[in-house]
């Protein structure tokens, strides 16, 4: 059976890799990868989206079986728009947690979403100044009951979101325990840089999403659609940097999975061409 594995690197997929149940694409991904991301995005109004308990035992004995480490994605079904809305994310992220909580996963990747504000936003604007004094109290408070359903605080991973500037979340970020997950897919359909990201970030990344961008702006497609040069500059510093995170091909799709995960191999054999492996 194929390893997907890249050295130096804990390389993932997401439990969608292939278009199927929870179970079953969690067999596949547990199978063929080091870590898996249970894609809890919607919880439903009380909880009936979520993976059953059986179907949670099953995913843990799977798991346990291959060796393999798990970590969650929060629902996305809910965002800091309002005080309610900002409530009920944080009602569903403990159900989500609650219902995993089995399976001890290691980290968890939250959004901390404003719906109102996209199509309005444009990369490197400091916007969170756009949001009233109120609204970042209230997105404060719904994070910090969030980082205290985890056993500890740095395993929740705030990730950046398509359309807000990667600094968006910094006063959150600085004022919390919590993590980063940077999501690359998301600042390169952007126009950004997510290299440039990495100084300020490695001390607090527990978690990158990798996608490419396809024609059209089509994001979460095959790594094979971005430049070399482009992986190098994000790959060759993680390694550099002795990355202790979890890399994650956020890719739904085999063919998807399979070329980017070739790319990555790429960008290996041309950062062991620079001899950087031996000045490490």
């Amino acid at each position: 059976m194929t390893k997907y594995a890249l050295p130096g690197l804990r390389l993932g997929a997401t439990s969608f890799v292939l278009p199927a149940d929870y179970v079953t694409g969690l067999r596949w991904a547990a199978a063929h990868c080091d870590d898996v991301a249970l894609l809890l995005m919607e919880t439903g109004r009380c909880g009936e989206l979520l993976p059953s308990a059986r179907e949670i035992a099953e995913i843990g004995r799977i798991a346990r079986g291959e060796g393999t480490s798990l970590h969650l994605h929060l629902p996305t079904d809910a965002d800091c728009d309002t005080r309610k809305a900002a409530a009920a994310m944080v009602n569903k992220a403990a159900m989500a947690m609650e219902r995993a909580a089995v399976l001890r996963p290691h980290s968890f990747v939250l959004h901390l979403d404003f719906p109102s504000l996209r199509g309005t936003l444009r990369l490197g604007r400091a916007c969170v100044g756009m949001l009233s004094e109120e609204k970042r109290l209230w997105t404060s408070e719904a994070l910090a009951r969030i980082l205290a359903l985890a056993s500890r605080p740095e395993q929740v991973a705030v990730e950046n979101l398509e359309s807000f500037p990667p600094s968006f979340w910094d006063e959150w970020v600085a004022a919390s325990a919590c993590s980063r997950c940077l999501d690359a897919g998301h600042v390169w359909k952007d126009g950004g840089d997510p290299a440039a990201l990495l100084a300020d970030w490695l001390p607090r990344l527990r978690v990158i999403h990798l996608h490419g961008v396809a024609p059209g702006r089509r994001d979460h497609s095959s790594l094979a659609f971005v430049p070399p040069a482009r992986l190098d500059a994000l790959m060759h510093p993680l390694w550099q940097a002795g990355f202790a995170g979890v890399l994650t091909l956020e890719l739904f799709g085999l063919d998807n999975f399979i070329h980017s995960h070739t790319a990555l191999v790429r960008s290996w054999e041309r950062y062991t061409a620079t001899g950087s492996v031996a000045r490490r």
